[in-house]
């Protein structure tokens, strides 16, 4: 006997979709669950590494501070940064939701030239490989051998007229002798603030470009300073935000990252 087929019902249907979607609306809600969540930790991750490309620059500059700058009578050795009187010279913001900022000095990490004649004792000019970073102005502060600072008065060619010390009239020569290949290396001041209208570190190194973003998404600096003369530490407390609200509670993250740089005598 032939067994007759029997089609679906409409109430067979609604049934059907009805679970269906109950099942895509689960699905839906779980995708846009975790599309919240890779949101977030997008935000987060940038934020973090926002502030850690921060510390990490400054925290390189703090350590250095002592290297190759001179511990008297700053503000005539860096004539061209006005007010350069500490170093760093920390200006403190009024109250705890108003950022910090400060300058400071330090000698670059890699020689800028070499004499390529001998200098004797007494020296004024020096003959150097090459004058590309030096001037008169705002990169002329040298530190020459890890032994002596002098600043540039002239330049003519490859050869530098020098004076060793700023607080006595007309150019004191060098301290010594100095062989041929002895590195010379640029001592500079960059000074670090935070926009709080952009939510940007920026660095300015005072060579007339002005200031120059360096991180991200950083609302606040404080510094702490430890100690006194040489032998001090400072405690840097930077705090970053989200690029845009939370997905998850529509409002801005905020986080703070401290680190302690002990400048080296």
């Amino acid at each position: 006997m032939k067994i007759p087929h029997r089609g679906t019902t409409l109430i067979e249907m609604l049934v059907a979709l009805a679970v269906m979607g109950v099942v895509m609306a689960g699905a839906l809600r779980l995708y846009y669950h975790n599309a919240q969540a890779v949101g977030s930790q997008n935000l987060s991750t940038d934020m973090e590494q926002n502030l850690r490309l921060s510390a990490e620059d400054l925290t390189f500059k703090l350590r250095n501070t002592n290297y190759g700058v001179p511990l008297t009578n700053l503000s005539l050795w860096f004539s061209w940064v006005a007010g350069f009187t500490a170093n760093p010279m920390i200006t403190y913001g009024a109250g705890a939701s108003v950022p910090d900022s400060f300058s400071m000095a330090t000698c670059s990490p890699s020689p800028v030239a070499y004499l390529s004649a001998a200098a004797n004792s007494g020296a004024t000019t020096l003959t150097l490989t090459t004058v590309a970073g030096l001037n008169t102005t705002n990169e002329r502060m040298i530190y020459i051998d890890d032994q002596q600072n002098a600043v540039i008065t002239a330049i003519s060619g490859s050869t530098i007229t020098i004076d060793t010390d700023p607080t006595t009239p007309g150019n004191q020569g060098t301290s010594r002798y100095y062989p041929a290949g002895t590195p010379l290396c640029v001592v500079g001041v960059s000074t670090y603030s935070v926009n709080t209208a952009t939510k940007t570190l920026l660095r300015d190194d005072n060579l007339g470009a002005g200031p120059q973003p360096v991180a991200a998404d950083i609302v606040n600096m404080k510094l702490v300073a430890n100690g006194a003369g040489i032998n001090i530490s400072y405690q840097v407390t930077l705090t970053g935000t989200t690029a845009s609200p939370d997905p998850f509670t529509n409002a801005y993250v905020q986080r703070s990252l401290m680190v302690i740089a002990t400048r080296y005598n």
